[in-house]
């Protein structure tokens, strides 16, 4: 069976948050993986791409990142802050489902169509979601 570019960054979503679900009681305030960020850092940070992308794609610029910035809201509990990844992948995937084939977006490593952005979407919830999930001492 193929997905679909969409059905992709939904499935990316649910994946990474069912398995960061199973550590939610953890201690989040540890380096996530290699990187110099927090667990919650890193949480904040899958938030901001993901939605940062499906925002490219909205304003289409040709020359530079969006103005919206997101994130996870740093005093919320673990569990709670887990539905903001879910957010982000859903905005991700209607907004590459509702794009053009022909439309392209501003990246810092080239302009890129929405099955581009989808993939970088996949990408950061699946890598930075391992990062996470291996530092709170669980399996992806």
């Amino acid at each position: 069976m193929t997905l679909s570019w969409p059905e992709l960054v939904r499935t990316a979503a649910e994946d990474t948050t069912s398995a960061l679900e199973k550590g939610a009681d953890q201690d989040w305030r540890g380096k996530a993986g290699d990187l110099d960020w927090s667990c919650r850092e890193t949480l904040s940070h899958i938030a901001l791409g993901v939605v940062g992308y499906a925002g490219l794609l909205i304003a289409r610029p040709t020359d530079r990142y969006i103005t919206l910035f997101s994130s996870i809201d740093g005093h919320a509990p673990v569990p709670a802050a887990l539905e903001g990844i879910r957010i982000a992948g859903t905005l991700l995937a209607g907004t590459v489902r509702d794009t053009e084939p022909d439309i392209r977006a501003w990246h810092p490593y080239g302009h890129s169509d929405a099955a581009g952005f989808a993939a970088m979407g996949v990408l950061e919830l699946v890598v930075h979601g391992r990062d996470i999930v291996q530092a709170v001492g669980l399996e992806y």
